[in-house]
C-alpha cells in the first residue's frame, strides 16, 4: 500500500512537467463534470481500477473536476490543487506551466515520459 501511495506523489510531479501529447475536446462543455482516477502506469507497472478503488475504501480519495468557466481542482487525498483548462491548446496550467491531456469517450489522460494516469469521467 505504501508503495501504491508513494506513486501517487508521481502525481505531483507530473503536474510540473509538460507532457508531450494531442487531445480532442470541442468546448469545456466536452470536459466539465467530475472525474475519478480508474488507472495508471509507472515506469511499465500498470494499476487497474480495483486496486485503485482499495485506496477509495480507505479513505483517499483521487479525483479531478471541471467547471464550464475552465476551471479545474485536483483532490489528491484532501490535498486541492486549481488548474486552467485551455481546449484549444489542450492544456492544464499551473504556475506559468502547463500539461498536455487528450480526451476521448469520456476518459482524460496525463502523461509523460513514465507515468501514464487515466481519469474516468463520471455520469
Amino acid at each position: 500500500m505504501k508503495k501504491l501511495l508513494s506513486l501517487f506523489l508521481v502525481l505531483v510531479i507530473t503536474l510540473s512537467a509538460v507532457a508531450c501529447s494531442k487531445g480532442k475536446a470541442d468546448n469545456i462543455n466536452d470536459l466539465a463534470g467530475d472525474y475519478e482516477l480508474y488507472a495508471m502506469t509507472e515506469n511499465g507497472k500498470k494499476y487497474d481500477s480495483e486496486e485503485l478503488q482499495s485506496l477509495t475504501a480507505l479513505g483517499l480519495e483521487i479525483s479531478f473536476k471541471i467547471d464550464k468557466k475552465s476551471n479545474a481542482e485536483l483532490n489528491l487525498m484532501g490535498t486541492k490543487t486549481k488548474f486552467k483548462v485551455d481546449v484549444n491548446k489542450h492544456t492544464l496550467s499551473r504556475g506559468g506551466k502547463s500539461l498536455k491531456y487528450t480526451f476521448k469517450n469520456g476518459i482524460m489522460k496525463w502523461s509523460n515520459n513514465k507515468t501514464v494516469l487515466k481519469f474516468k469521467k463520471k455520469k
